[in-house]
């Protein structure tokens, strides 16, 4: 939030609209006029999957993530839930250039850990990247969850899901405040 609590006033102050993907996770905010976010908390995006983990009987996961605040919010999430019960939480993979030069070693580590789900936080291109290395690995057994990115990598013909043995899941993104885009309008 630190960031966006530096920019907000700002842009206030010279009458630049703010966008902002803040979702108020400690609701630290501050309140700016022109300054707009999704609102809800980010640990949504990972809780959203949790009935789905118990239903599945899913026992061990593993997440793969960008250098980031935001990342880690979802991290701290995905280990909370896989750090109860019999679940089991294997590790964190993380990585810093956001084309994913390094997919074919974070592939080879996941092919190691074996775990039954993973979430990849990514942007498109990488989790086509990552996705492709997992593939040509012959990863199997393995559950792929992750959030908007996967529509936009198979729309942007980045990936093709039909390459991958296992599942991938993902979540839509969407604002379910009403007060949020009538004052953007």
């Amino acid at each position: 939030t630190w960031w966006a609590n530096s920019i907000a006033p700002l842009t206030s102050r010279a009458a630049v609209p703010f966008l902002s993907c803040e979702t108020l996770y400690n609701k630290e905010w501050i309140a700016a006029d022109g300054y707009f976010t999704l609102l809800g908390d980010l640990r949504d995006w990972i809780r959203a999957y949790e009935p789905l983990i118990q239903s599945r009987g899913w026992k061990t996961g593993a997440m793969v993530k960008f250098t980031s605040g935001f990342a880690d919010t979802l991290e701290e999430e995905l280990q909370r839930i896989f750090s109860t019960g019999q679940r089991r939480w294997l590790k964190s993979i993380e990585y810093s250039d956001i084309d994913l030069k390094e997919a074919a070693t974070i592939a080879a580590q996941l092919r190691t850990l074996k775990p039954e789900v993973v979430y990849i936080d990514a942007q498109p291109q990488s989790f086509a990247a990552l996705m492709k290395r997992i593939s040509e690995q012959k990863i199997t057994g393995m559950t792929v969850i992750s959030n908007t990115i996967v529509k936009d990598a198979v729309e942007q013909k980045l990936f093709d899901p039909a390459s991958f043995t296992g599942e991938i899941l993902y979540t839509r993104r969407a604002t379910f405040s009403s007060d949020f885009t009538e004052k953007f309008r």
